[in-house]
């Protein structure tokens, strides 16, 4: 077969709608980016209430009645979350061994 009965490859991508427009992205970028900017506007936000309304009893009631709960249910539900995980990683990685020897010779390297 001839160099010209076979299309290119960017003949090829050609054919998918938005192939000539996407651009490779990072994994850790457009997260990094999310979290850097949702930590500048708490920051902001936290200095100017603090600034405009601190020691007022209107921010203490809110700091107590919303953002204190919110806090609470957030750390306890990743703490939900990341023990049973730890749990079943070591618990699949004892498993995953297979010899008790191994075991042994790994659990006495530990201490």
């Amino acid at each position: 077969m001839s160099d010209a009965a076979q299309p290119s490859a960017q003949q090829e991508d050609l054919g998918r709608p938005g192939a000539a427009t996407q651009k490779s992205v990072h994994a850790s970028g457009p997260n990094t980016l999310h979290i850097l900017i949702g930590f500048a506007l708490g920051f902001v936000t936290g200095a100017t209430a603090n600034f405009f309304w601190g020691g007022t009893p209107g921010l203490e009631k809110f700091i107590s009645f919303v953002t204190a709960p919110a806090g609470e249910i957030w750390l306890r539900s990743l703490i939900m979350i990341v023990i049973p995980l730890v749990f079943a990683v070591l618990s699949l990685g004892v498993a995953d061994l297979g010899n008790v020897k191994k075991l042994g010779r790994i659990g006495l390297k530990t201490f």
